[in-house]
């Protein structure tokens, strides 16, 4: 069994304690689990105890943290494909604190570690993401509980509309052209030559208008 107990001071300026008894799961020799009682925030204490005898020498300090808001994500959009990651996000919000262990979570891809700013800004670099979608932005200060927007989104598809909440959209990158191979042809025999595009972000849907062109001396 571990006994959470947590004190905070009243308006009064008294001191009120709480405490909760759970049971825990003995994972190994040196691990045990437990589900954590509902307590108020503020600083806690967690003492294991064997048959009912608390054992106060093994109590170690936790803390439990008031609920943190998501409020907003700048840039709300990006690009991402080839394993790398968009922009660094800010999001904004409050209730963020620095423990450490601050994280982003982008729809169900956490934890994505996090820099916390301030009680109201926090950096994280988003990750390789599905182009096409839309992801919730969540942020969390312990790596496992995580808190999103109370907002309701919809995928985005390809060209769809969708309900954003503080999220973040992904889209493919944007085409570049490299080079054209062979970049001279012979004009007696241009009409019969293929010519390779090299670059980036071509699709199976991409399309393309040829550049060449007549007139100009030397062109």
């Amino acid at each position: 069994v571990v006994v959470a107990s947590s004190s905070s001071a009243s308006s009064s300026s008294s001191t009120d304690s709480v405490s909760s008894a759970v049971a825990a799961r003995v994972v190994s020799s040196a691990i045990a689990a437990f589900e954590s009682p509902a307590m108020p925030s503020g600083a806690a204490s967690l003492t294991p105890s064997i048959s009912g005898v608390a054992v106060p020498e093994s109590a170690v300090a936790a803390a439990y943290l008031t609920r943190a808001v998501v409020a907003g994500a700048e840039p709300s959009s990006t690009f991402s494909s080839g394993g790398f990651g968009g922009a660094p996000v800010r999001v904004s919000g409050s209730g963020f604190r620095d423990t450490g262990l601050a994280a982003c979570a982008f729809g169900t891809v956490a934890p994505v570690a996090a820099g916390v700013a301030s009680s109201g800004e926090m950096t994280c670099a988003p990750p390789s993401l599905t182009p096409g979608r839309s992801f919730n932005v969540g942020v969390s200060f312990n790596r496992r509980d995580f808190f999103f927007s109370d907002a309701i989104s919809e995928v985005i598809t390809a060209g769809g509309p969708g309900v954003l909440p503080v999220a973040l959209v992904v889209a493919a990158p944007p085409v570049a052209l490299d080079a054209v191979i062979p970049s001279a042809v012979s004009e007696t025999v241009a009409a019969s030559v293929s010519v390779d595009v090299v670059g980036a972000g071509f699709r199976t849907e991409s399309s393309f208008v040829s550049p060449c062109g007549g007139g100009g001396g030397g062109g």
